[in-house]
């Protein structure tokens, strides 16, 4: 059975800049407006579907949420639709920020 992996934020920050992967944040639609990893992609419910059918299932995925708990779900979700890279971003996009103003 295929899983996802487990990312860091330096890792996901080395992934950013070598523009390697496609950032997908779950959270809801009001907290992404407010702020969140340029560039990501929003992903809802009306989004999935563009995201699977428009996106290489071999394409580096960095899925992130507040904390890094619910982005695994969407994770499992992700590799089970075929993708064969994907990441979970530890800690979230609350971790991300704090190391941003480190």
């Amino acid at each position: 059975m295929s899983s996802f992996f487990r990312t860091t934020i330096e890792e996901a920050q080395l992934k950013l800049e070598s523009g390697n992967a496609l950032f997908v944040d779950i959270r809801d639609y009001a907290s992404h407006c407010e702020g969140h990893i340029e560039p990501s992609f929003h992903l809802d419910q009306s989004s999935i579907d563009a995201l699977i059918a428009h996106t290489a299932k071999d394409r580096a995925l960095v899925v992130y949420c507040y904390h890094g708990h619910s982005s695994q779900m969407a994770a499992r979700f992700l590799v089970d639709q075929g993708f064969t890279e994907v990441y979970n971003l530890e800690g979230g996009y609350e971790a991300w920020t704090r190391a941003q103003h480190a």
